[in-house]
This record gives C-alpha cells, sequence and structure tokens, in this order.
C-alpha cells in the first residue's frame, strides 16, 4: 500500500510479526536486512515508505493496519483466548498475538467460513454498524425443507422467538436442504434465530461471503492477507 511513514527499521519488522526488536537488531547485524539494495547493519535508522525494505531477500511492504482473511474451522471460538476451547488466533503464527489483532465480529464455535481479523477498529467498527447494512451470505443446511412462505416471511423482515425483530433477509435455494441467506445485521446467532422462527433448525452453518469477500481459495483453518484491493472492498462496503 501507499502509506506515508518514517519509521525504524525494527519498529516496522516487529509490527509486522516478523521478529521482536531485539531479533530485529541480531537479524541487522547478521547481514540479513538491506535498504535499497544495501545492506544495513543498524535496525534502528528510520526509513520511508519511498525505500524498499527487505529481510532475507524478502521485500516488506509496511502497513500500519493488518487485515487478515481465516476460512474458520469448526471447533474454534473467535476470542483472545479460552480457558476450554481453541481460539482462532491460535491458527495464526504465534508473533501475531501481540499486534492487538481482534476478529470483525465474531462466527459460532460451530460456525465455519468467512473470518475478517485486523487491528483496525474504525473499519471494524464501520462494517459491523448496522446503519451500514453491511451484507453477510450464510450457507445452512437445515433440518427441513423451506417454503416459498417462508423465504416470503424472512424478505418481508419478521419477529424472532425471543420478541427482537430481524431485518428483511433473502434466502435462496441451493437443494431441499441447503439454502443460501444473506443478512445486512449481525445479531447474535441470527441465522440460527431466523430459522428457528420458521419452525426450522440449521444442521450446518458457514458464512460464504462478508461484504463481497470469500474465502474460496482457502482450505478450513488456512489464512492469508487480504490484498489492497480486497481491503478497498471492505472500505467501500461501509461508504455506499
Amino acid at each position: 500500500m501507499s502509506e506515508v511513514y518514517n519509521e525504524r527499521i525494527d519498529k516496522i519488522i516487529s509490527a509486522m510479526g516478523l521478529m521482536s526488536r531485539k531479533d530485529c537488531s541480531r537479524a541487522a547485524r547478521n547481514g540479513r536486512i538491506t535498504v535499497n539494495g544495501t545492506v544495513t547493519k543498524f535496525a534502528d535508522i528510520k526509513i520511508t515508505n519511498n525505500d524498499v525494505l527487505c529481510l532475507d531477500g524478502e521485500q516488506i511492504i509496511y502497513s500500519k493496519y493488518m487485515y487478515v482473511l481465516l476460512n474458520k474451522p469448526e471447533g474454534y471460538v473467535c476470542a483472545a483466548e479460552d480457558g476450554r476451547y481453541p481460539t482462532v488466533f491460535e491458527l495464526l503464527p504465534k508473533n501475531y498475538l501481540n499486534l492487538g489483532l481482534f476478529t470483525v465480529g465474531r462466527l459460532d464455535m460451530n460456525t465455519t467460513g468467512v473470518l475478517i481479523i485486523t487491528n483496525d477498529g474504525e473499519l471494524s467498527h464501520k462494517l459491523l454498524s448496522p446503519k451500514n447494512k453491511v451484507i453477510k451470505t450464510y450457507r445452512a443446511i437445515t433440518k427441513f425443507p423451506v417454503s416459498e412462505e417462508d423465504i416470503r416471511v424472512a424478505a418481508q423482515g419478521m419477529q424472532l422467538d425471543d420478541g427482537e425483530t430481524a431485518r428483511p433477509a433473502e434466502i435462496t435455494a441451493v437443494d431441499d436442504h441447503t439454502y443460501d441467506i444473506k443478512v445486512f445485521e449481525g445479531k447474535f446467532h441470527l441465522i440460527k434465530r431466523i430459522f428457528l422462527a420458521l419452525h426450522n433448525q440449521v444442521r450446518e452453518l458457514e458464512r460464504i461471503d462478508f461484504a463481497g469477500i470469500d474465502c474460496q481459495d482457502l482450505e478450513k483453518g488456512e489464512w492469508r492477507f487480504l490484498e489492497e484491493q480486497e481491503i478497498n472492498v471492505l472500505k467501500e462496503a461501509v461508504t455506499r
């Protein structure tokens, strides 16, 4: 990305979760760091976004914020730590745990699919704000077939069993027991509650799209950094 900065090398490398500042100083002394193709023995010097920084020959593209896409597997919770169950952060490198990362919203322990992890609090807030109506699409396998009347009721907005109201949701049939459901809000257990109100049950649930981002290129449990184009998609989703 083209962010403007003037930062120390060790701060940049540690902020990207690659190594600690102490290890960065050691790497510089060992000739592993170059700036604009020239080896530097000092990790405390400042560089700008116009300089080319490399560690072990690999260019480091520094960004103030990190944006991670994870294909969440079943059995993991969206929490920094949990005494009973593994967390999604255990699927990331250990040196990322001190970077202030958090999930953009949460998926239930047994819900799989698209999960955005970042340290950009402002963007996360906007993506989760009900007023922005960010689109999230889930694929649900249900106990019973969903009728056309059920689809119509959901499309109009409906009252849930606890008295709370769900905004209009779009349900599309994939087969007799598989449905894609598009929602524009992020209430707790919303998809399961919608189907319960329709006298049905969700057997399996996967988020297949979040604000235009999918993870079809990732196996369950795999992750990657979002590309700049994908980050722009998220930002555009809250500025429409």
